[in-house]
């Protein structure tokens, strides 16, 4: 929506934005849960995901920080040395054009994948004058894109003219990566 009397500013927001595009631009899917149906005779929950591919989003790079969990033991009172786990925790910033997904709206609860890792959404904004959103994505180490993880040093990629795999035949150390137009079973 373009409000009238501020139309400079609002092509002059529209000309960073493009500049930051060209700079910093990559492709970054967007996931958000859908409906969730449960089949009473068989038990079955079949859940829905929307996902939305924004072709040039710019995506800053990634700001690392330790965190550390640590579990009950640490208010256990006969402990002298209480331990846990640490590890690293990505933190990247993406800004979110409107004009490339004008009918996204986003929730807490949806997640980004970009380069092949998923991000939480740990906090986002709308830019002024509804030109883009701002997203804090913490990075979800150890989690797969697809419900489940793909960690490989030898890749297989599927394409349209690709033999049908049996995933039983990779070796542990496979990966298999499904391209948008891959088809076949797997």
């Amino acid at each position: 929506m373009t409000y009238p009397a501020n139309y400079g500013l609002n092509q002059q927001i529209r000309r960073v934005l493009y500049a930051l595009k060209r700079q910093y631009g990559g492709m970054v899917t967007v996931y958000q849960n859908g409906t969730v149906t449960t089949d009473t005779k068989t038990g079955e929950t079949a859940r829905t995901k929307t996902a939305t591919r924004i072709q040039r989003a710019i995506i800053l790079p990634v700001t690392i920080s330790r965190e550390v969990k640590q579990s009950i033991s640490l208010i256990s009172a006969n402990k002298q040395m209480v331990t846990g786990g640490g590890f690293e925790v990505g933190k990247r910033l993406f800004i979110i054009e409107r004009r490339d997904c004008p009918s996204l709206v986003l929730h807490k609860a949806d997640w980004l994948v970009y380069n092949g890792r998923r991000y939480a959404i740990d906090n986002y904004e709308e830019y002024e004058f509804e030109t883009a959103y701002i997203i804090t994505g913490k990075e979800m180490p150890g989690e797969g894109v697809g419900g489940w993880t793909l960690v490989a040093s030898n890749a297989l990629v599927l394409a349209s003219q690709a033999e049908k795999t049996s995933v039983a035949g990779l070796a542990a150390e496979d990966t298999l990566l499904l391209d948008s137009q891959a088809e076949g079973e797997v």
